[in-house]
């Protein structure tokens, strides 16, 4: 399963729903590198580089959202 889709907790009947993005990898790619593709293109790809080195403190903290495919440089 690539995307699942919550109802929100709620106490009446909704068809509203939250959908996410369940594989690690490609939330990943959607979040970094699909964005940063004209930038690796023109051959720039440490300015993507450091959007995720910034934001390396999140994902690490976000567990299960991203150890599957990161791991720390050492």
């Amino acid at each position: 399963m690539v995307v699942f889709a919550e109802v929100p907790l709620s106490t009446r009947p909704s068809r509203e729903r939250r959908y996410h993005v369940a594989d690690t990898h490609l939330r990943f790619w959607l979040s970094f590198v699909e964005p940063g593709m004209p930038e690796i293109d023109r051959g720039r790809g440490d300015l993507v580089l450091r959007r995720i080195e910034r934001s390396w403190t999140a994902l690490a903290s976000a567990g299960t959202a991203v150890q599957p495919c990161l791991r720390p440089r050492r």
